[in-house]
């Protein structure tokens, strides 16, 4: 693969991507996040992963106490 052009906006499988985004791609897929936006998609992120984990513990508190789900 030889490189054509550097630092142009790109679309990738129908989405933008501008010099200055940041991408984070893992097994499950990708995201684009744009320039400066870094620290609150993080925040963000670990909001909702605070809020699962306070979900699981009250799953497993209700499992333990022998409540039923309907």
């Amino acid at each position: 693969m030889t490189p054509f052009q550097v630092n142009v906006p790109v679309v990738v499988s129908g989405v933008g991507v501008m010099p200055g985004h940041d991408v984070f791609a893992d097994s499950s897929g990708a995201v684009v996040i744009p320039d400066g936006q870094v620290d609150q998609v993080i925040e963000g992120a670990r909001a909702v992963e605070a809020e699962d984990d306070e979900h699981r513990s009250q799953i497993q508190q209700e499992l333990q106490d022998g409540d039923s789900w309907g």
